[in-house]
C-alpha cells in the first residue's frame, strides 16, 4: 500500500532535484492526486507540472464542496489552477462545468473552462487502475464524484468518521 506513496515521492524528488526523503507529506499527497489525474486540470483540460503544485499555482479542490459534504479524502480532491478554484466556488464539479463551460478564466487568459461534453470525455478517460485495490477504489470514487451533479450524501464518509471520533 505504501509503494505508490514512495514512488510518487521519488518522482517528485527527481523532478525538483531533491532527495525523495525531503519531500513534504502535503506535496506527496498532492502528487498522488496529480498522478491519478495525469497532471491535467479536470476543468480546463490543461496540463500542469509538479513545479506548479509546489509554487501553489495549482490548488487542491473539493470536487463536491466541503461545506456540503465534509471530506478531505484523496477521492474527494482534484488539483486545479488557483483562479479556476476561486471561480468554481461552492459548486459541484459538474454544476461548475454546466454553468461556466466555455468561459475564460479571469487572471489566466489562456485558460478556458471545458464544455460539458469535453469534460465528461476527459473524466471518463481517467484510468481507475492503480497499484493496489485501494487505489482502484479511490480512482473510481473520484470519477463518480466528478460526474455527480449534487452533493448528495451516500452513507458513511471518511469525514464523518473523523467527526465521530472527535465527538467521542
Amino acid at each position: 500500500r505504501t509503494a505508490e506513496h514512495r514512488k510518487v515521492a521519488e518522482n517528485i524528488g527527481a523532478d525538483l532535484g531533491i532527495d525523495a526523503r525531503r519531500v513534504a507529506a502535503g506535496l506527496i499527497r498532492k502528487g498522488r492526486i496529480a498522478e491519478d489525474m495525469g497532471y491535467i486540470c479536470p476543468y480546463t483540460g490543461m496540463p500542469y507540472d509538479i513545479k506548479d503544485v509546489q509554487s501553489k499555482g495549482v490548488d487542491l479542490d473539493h470536487i463536491l464542496p466541503y461545506s456540503q459534504r465534509v471530506s478531505d479524502s484523496l477521492d474527494s480532491l482534484v488539483l486545479t489552477y488557483s483562479e479556476v478554484n476561486r471561480m468554481k466556488g461552492n459548486r459541484t464539479a459538474l454544476q461548475f462545468i454546466r454553468e461556466c463551460g466555455g468561459q475564460r478564466v479571469q487572471g489566466k487568459g489562456n485558460l478556458v473552462i471545458l464544455q460539458e461534453a469535453a469534460y465528461k470525455k476527459l473524466v471518463n478517460s481517467l484510468s481507475p487502475k492503480g497499484w493496489h485495490a485501494d487505489d482502484d477504489r479511490r480512482r473510481k470514487c473520484r470519477i463518480e464524484k466528478l460526474l455527480q451533479l449534487t452533493a448528495k450524501e451516500s452513507g458513511m464518509t471518511p469525514g464523518l468518521l473523523t467527526q465521530t471520533s472527535y465527538i467521542t
